[in-house]
């Protein structure tokens, strides 16, 4: 529930706001496409954990030892693919609010105004930003104490574990897409320094990592 709260709250004052301003201030900070950017698919998180909450609200009604939730899970968690999306844009997103803070002291001052709103509870920006980062772990513990404690010949036992291996999936995508992400802006340095004819070759493909760049002896 905190985390669904949290989320909405974000979206309310710091995605609401900013697509206001854009659509109604004469010189907007920001354009709809720059908040897209920033903000990526947090609307679409926002909306599965909500769907996710509810059903497991359901869940709760009448529980007893017997009762079961893990096929809740095996639903819904495919959707946990939307943060793969948030994880590999997260950097650039949090680049264009820095840098429009460091270039623009009006937006700075207007972001500081939003974030004295007080359902924000004293969190900045790159607090609530940072939000769906820490969540695909926190989804891996919840399932890991949910079999420590669950008999194997519950019921549910079979359902939880189908469930931990998705998350655990999918955790390993999301840190693949964000190694990915950080690896591209190296990709493109080494490309930009190479002259003559190498120069017009592309180095950026999806399996190309960045390691280092030095000087030979």
């Amino acid at each position: 529930r905190s985390y669904v709260s949290s989320m909405s709250v974000a979206a309310n004052v710091f995605i609401g706001n900013f697509r206001w301003n854009a659509d109604n201030a004469t010189q907007p900070f920001m354009d709809r496409r720059s908040i897209a950017s920033a903000f990526l698919n947090w609307e679409q998180i926002l909306e599965f954990n909500c769907e996710l909450l509810t059903r497991l609200e359901v869940k709760s009604v009448d529980w007893n030892c017997w009762s079961t939730v893990g096929e809740v899970f095996v639903r819904l968690f495919p959707f946990l693919r939307l943060y793969i999306e948030y994880c590999t844009g997260y950097q650039n997103g949090i680049k264009i609010i820095t840098d429009l803070c460091s270039q623009n002291s009006m937006f700075k001052a207007y972001v500081c105004d939003l974030e004295r709103h007080p359902d924000l509870k004293g969190l900045s920006i790159y607090d609530y930003l940072i939000m769906p980062i820490q969540r695909i772990p926190r989804y891996n513990m919840l399932l890991a104490s949910l079999l420590k404690y669950t008999w194997v010949t519950h019921p549910d036992f079979d359902q939880l574990s189908v469930a931990w291996g998705i998350v655990n999936d999918i955790a390993d995508r999301v840190n693949q897409a964000i190694r990915q992400s950080q690896d591209l802006p190296g990709v493109i340095k080494v490309m930009r320094q190479l002259k003559g004819a190498m120069s017009a070759m592309s180095l950026v493909k999806p399996d190309r990592r960045y390691i280092r760049d030095g000087t030979v002896y």
